[in-house]
């Protein structure tokens, strides 16, 4: 095996590693991607099933009451509405959050990963320079 063959190899499995770390990453980060969809979408959907509940138990107790026209039916449907609607948009901000925070770490980690590639392939560039060096003084000898 000629040293630049052993060399290119070594190199070759520097980049087979990160690749293989990629690929980990990526299926990793897009595992955890859909999760966070879908819980943002089931506790979406749950907010608003309890909403919905909510609003209609209120309705039927104010009726039951006979004060279905009363100013206080009308300030606790606000309320409870006001209420979930507040919960949805903090659901919402956390969800877009935790979106952002996946998107700025899957930019760190292939700024990372560039940087490894391109350390790679100096270190290659390196080792091919002292290898010629040393073929060249051997040559001259």
């Amino acid at each position: 095996m000629l040293a630049d063959d052993y060399l290119d190899q070594i190199y070759r499995n520097q980049i087979a590693e990160l690749d293989d770390a990629d690929s980990a990453y990526n299926a990793d980060t897009k595992a955890k991607v859909g999760r966070l969809g879908r819980d943002f979408s089931l506790n979406k959907d749950n907010v608003e099933l309890n909403r919905t509940n909510s609003l209609q138990n209120s309705a039927e107790d104010y009726a039951a009451r006979g004060m279905m026209r009363s100013g206080a039916y009308s300030e606790n449907m606000a309320n409870t509405s006001k209420m979930f609607n507040d919960q949805q948009s903090r659901m919402s901000q956390n969800f877009n959050d935790d979106s952002a925070e996946f998107s700025r770490a899957k930019a760190d980690y292939l700024r990372g990963s560039s940087v490894q590639r391109q350390d790679a392939k100096r270190q290659q560039a390196d080792r091919n320079a002292v290898e010629n060096a040393k073929r060249a003084a051997n040559a001259s000898s």
